[in-house]
């Protein structure tokens, strides 16, 4: 489908998480009663959550997948992050850090080197043509597929309908904003793209 693909950079080569359904159940009833206060928060990320299901970036899990555990199912608790200079726009954060029994998904994976241009390398290329230009990538964020085999430790839990309702298991397809490696794996691809003829 045109994206890449890459697997989560684990530190071991068989990782053994435990079970934290439960912290994500934690962090979900924390949202819900934010979401009572604050209802046009909850339409505002919902419809985010959705988004992220309709561009095929996450999926629902049947009860026979979500009952299905490995090693390495592991459930990232999330919550709605908005930006005073950007009203109405909410982003979904998946905390990577958080700790379930003195573990969390980022203590699990490397880090890698930093590959981000240095600001006065950038500042002075730039100046050196005439014409300069710049973009942006629409949902960069989403762009880097997970494999398959890792994906089960992207899980969410999510209410499809109502916070009234119990959590269903969805899982990322993609790799998340909040992955202690992420600004690799966004750089690595970026600069592949930029090089391949």
């Amino acid at each position: 489908d045109g994206h890449y693909q890459m697997g989560l950079l684990w530190r071991d080569d068989n990782p053994v998480l435990p079970y934290n359904r439960p912290l994500a159940e934690a962090t979900l009833q924390y949202l819900k009663k934010r979401f009572l206060h604050d209802p046009e928060l909850e339409v505002k990320y919902r419809n985010v959550i959705q988004e992220c299901v309709n561009k095929g970036y996450a999926r629902k899990l049947s009860q026979e997948e979500a009952a299905a555990v490995s090693n390495i199912t592991w459930y990232i608790p999330h919550h709605p992050v908005t930006n005073p200079n950007k009203p109405g726009k909410v982003r979904v954060v998946f905390d990577g850090a958080a700790k379930f029994n003195g573990m969390c998904l980022n203590d699990q994976l490397l880090q890698g080197p930093c590959l981000t241009n240095d600001l006065t390398g950038v500042l002075i290329r730039f100046r050196e043509e005439e014409v300069a230009f710049t973009a942006g990538i629409e949902d960069i964020f989403y762009q880097t597929n997970v494999t398959p085999s890792d994906a089960d430790a992207l899980r969410y839990l999510w209410w499809p309908s109502s916070i009234n309702d119990p959590p269903e298991d969805y899982k990322m397809l993609v790799h998340i904003f909040g992955a202690k490696f992420f600004a690799l794996l966004r750089q690595q691809s970026f600069k592949y793209d930029c090089t391949r003829q």
